[in-house]
Order: C-alpha cells, then sequence, then structure tokens
C-alpha cells in the first residue's frame, strides 16, 4: 500500500480554460477506483509519493521551482500528458527520446481523456465490422508518416485525411467500430491516444512509431499490431494474414484496456508505475541532475526552452 500526494503547478486561466481537466482526470480515477489499497493524502509531508500532474511550463520548472518539489524533492515524480519535452523529473511520461529508453525512471503512460470521451459509448458486435483497417487523421502531424498511412489501398479500407475536410467525430466513433483493425500512427509526440481509443472499443490497433515503447505490463503483442515506420506498405497483406485472429485479439485490447485505463483502474495503475519508478530513482540520481541545455538544442525544443529559460531568469529579479 502507499500514500499518494496529487498535486498540480497548472492554473485555469482565460487563454487556457482546460489547464486542470487531467489532474481533475486523475482526482476522479482516485475517487472512482475499485481497489482501495492505494490511500490518497492532502499531506505532502506524510506520503510515500508525490505525484505532479501537469504543468505550466514544458519543461518543468514551475515543478522544479515549486515549495513542495524543493522540500520533498526526493519522493516527488511527474504524470506528463504533453507531446514533446525531455523528461528530467522521475515520472511517467507520454514522449520519452529514445536515448532515455534505458533509463527505468522514466516511463511511457496513457492517456487519461480516453475514458471520459462522450462519444465513445456504445460499443458495437465485431460481427457488425466492415473495414478490415481504417484511420481518420491529421497529416499535418506527421505528415511524411501519415500521407503514407493514407496512401495505403485496399478494398476494405477507410482513409479520410482531417487536415483537408471538416470529419464530425460521431464519424470517426463509428468507423472505428466498424473496423477489425485501426491504424494508429503517431503524431507530433511518439504516442497516440486512438491506441487506447481503439482498446476500449474492441478493436486492433495497429501502432506505427518507431520509438512508443507500450506501458509496462502483459505482451502487448496478443492484441496489437506494432509495425515500423518504414513498413507502412506492408500493412494491408500482413492484416490480411492475421484477419482471422483479429476478433480475439479485439478482446484482449478490451479486457487490457478495462483491466488497466478505465476509470475504474487507471488510478492504481499509474501508482504502480509511480512505486516501480521511486524504487529505482536513487540508482540514477546523475540523470535526474543532468544539465538538459544540450537536449534542447534540438528543433522541437530549442525555442520553447529558451523562452521558459529566460522567463524563469527574469521572475527572479
Amino acid at each position: 500500500m502507499a500514500l499518494v500526494h496529487l498535486t498540480t503547478t497548472s492554473e485555469k486561466s482565460s487563454w487556457n480554460p482546460h489547464s486542470l481537466d487531467n489532474f481533475n482526470r486523475v482526482m476522479r480515477a482516485a475517487q472512482y477506483r475499485r481497489s482501495d489499497f492505494h490511500k490518497i493524502t492532502d499531506s505532502p509531508s506524510e506520503a510515500d509519493i508525490i505525484l505532479f500532474i501537469d504543468f505550466r511550463r514544458y519543461y518543468h520548472s514551475d515543478t522544479i521551482n515549486s515549495d513542495i518539489y524543493k522540500k520533498y524533492s526526493n519522493k516527488c515524480l511527474v504524470v506528463d500528458f504533453q507531446d514533446v519535452t525531455i523528461p528530467k523529473i522521475p515520472g511517467i511520461y507520454l514522449t520519452i527520446p529514445s536515448y532515455l529508453h534505458q533509463y527505468p525512471i522514466y516511463e511511457y503512460g496513457f492517456y487519461f481523456c480516453v475514458f471520459d470521451d462522450w462519444v465513445l459509448t456504445e460499443r458495437a458486435e465485431f460481427s457488425s465490422c466492415k473495414y478490415l483497417f481504417s484511420f481518420i487523421g491529421n497529416s499535418n502531424t506527421c505528415p511524411k508518416l501519415r500521407q503514407k498511412v493514407l496512401n495505403l489501398n485496399h478494398p476494405h479500407s477507410y482513409l479520410r485525411d482531417a487536415s483537408i475536410e471538416y470529419i464530425d467525430y460521431k464519424i470517426y466513433a463509428d468507423v472505428l467500430n466498424l473496423s477489425k483493425f485501426v491504424l494508429c500512427p503517431r503524431g507530433i509526440g511518439v504516442s497516440s491516444y486512438r491506441v487506447f481509443e481503439t482498446m476500449r472499443q474492441g478493436r486492433v490497433p495497429v501502432i506505427i512509431s518507431d520509438d512508443w515503447i507500450p506501458p509496462v505490463g502483459t505482451n502487448w503483442n496478443e492484441f496489437s499490431v506494432i509495425v515500423p515506420e518504414g513498413d507502412v506498405n506492408s500493412i494491408p497483406a500482413r492484416l490480411e494474414e492475421i484477419e482471422i485472429r483479429a476478433e480475439e485479439m479485439g478482446h484482449k485490447a478490451l479486457e487490457y484496456w478495462q483491466a488497466n485505463f478505465a476509470l475504474e483502474t487507471s488510478f492504481d495503475c499509474l501508482v504502480e508505475a509511480a512505486l516501480r519508478i521511486q524504487s529505482l530513482r536513487s540508482n540514477y540520481q546523475h540523470i535526474i541532475d543532468r544539465n538538459i541545455w544540450f537536449e534542447s538544442f534540438k528543433r522541437e525544443h530549442f525555442s520553447k526552452f529558451l523562452k521558459e529559460f529566460i522567463r524563469n531568469k527574469l521572475c527572479k529579479f
């Protein structure tokens, strides 16, 4: 059993009215959890672990400068839902650069927003599926990869580019329910909430992302298909070969989602990941203490990191 303190540095504002959404989802998951094994505490000092849920700053400078972190940094972890960041504080992330995969103080997480999805309420029978595979998504979030996906050709596929036409989310949900396999190419980040939406509906996610690692758990090959980004053209033939297993895989995907990522189970899954990380953090203090300036020189980070650095310096005067 663990005592867990939940907090955030996010603040709701007129320019970011949804900044507390993920924090509120985690709080609600804690409230409705099926198990009472782990406990919530309002006291940071009594907690075994402290989880910071979301932030105002891309690179967690607001967390590092917070009073709670300064006082209890050795038991603070982050739960980061951003598409792009540089992991420094131990925790659960949706994007972890491949050069940090070797460090078990950073684990891949999942999207709490999926159990909140108001459209994915009806789950169709698998026998109603008329598409072998489908994809509806914005090609602009990862143009090179997603355009290859949209160019696939199969008589029993459904492929639409949301960057060139408005597609009602109800259509997205209906097509997902009518598909045996759902293509889940990476977007801006290496992960995709589409993976977890697909699992929730009892369909088989086809994960196309070279740098993504599934959250720690069972053998994901039992209920998903993982395809290297360079092998997109092999997808139609590959899915035809395993079509006979699609319904069984879809049932397993749903079972795993319900056991780990649903409203009643996601909090315990999150805490178990945090406890694994916490048990190992003392072995990787040199990684936690590293200066991430060099890592920030990459194109996707530089301007945002520099702005955050300057803002923090100005706040000290």
